[in-house]
């Protein structure tokens, strides 16, 4: 299974880019860290947790730790802003604890709830 995870704590960016997301174009890759994606330009077609999304400018992602993602189809302009939290740090903070007790399910069921209310 390929995965996504953060070596650092945390980090911050502003470049995001088509060739970035390329990377993870063409089979799902579950998500390790926490991810918080801002897109600035352009847009994306994703599925996140196998449903299929269309992200535009100013369209704000969240992706928790067991989230699966896949990116299909990636204007030439799509460019993200980003923070990202490894999953040890992710562990450390106790997310996964307090997001399942919240939502009282898995973290993959509260992922997709968190995903679809803040795409549309």
């Amino acid at each position: 299974m390929l995965t996504f995870d953060i070596t650092n704590d945390f980090i911050v960016g502003d470049r995001i880019t088509k060739e970035t997301l390329n990377k993870y174009s063409k089979l799902p890759h579950k998500i390790k860290a926490g991810l918080f994606l801002l897109c600035v330009e352009g847009s994306v077609q994703a599925s996140i947790n196998l449903a299929k999304y269309t992200i535009n400018k100013y369209d704000f992602v969240t992706l928790v730790p067991s989230n699966f993602i896949q990116f299909h189809e990636i204007s030439d302009d799509a460019r993200f802003y980003f923070a990202g939290f490894s999953s040890e740090f992710m562990t450390n903070i106790n997310f996964n604890h307090e997001l399942s007790s919240r939502y009282h399910g898995t973290s993959d069921h509260a992922a997709g709830r968190i995903c679809s209310s803040i795409i549309y």
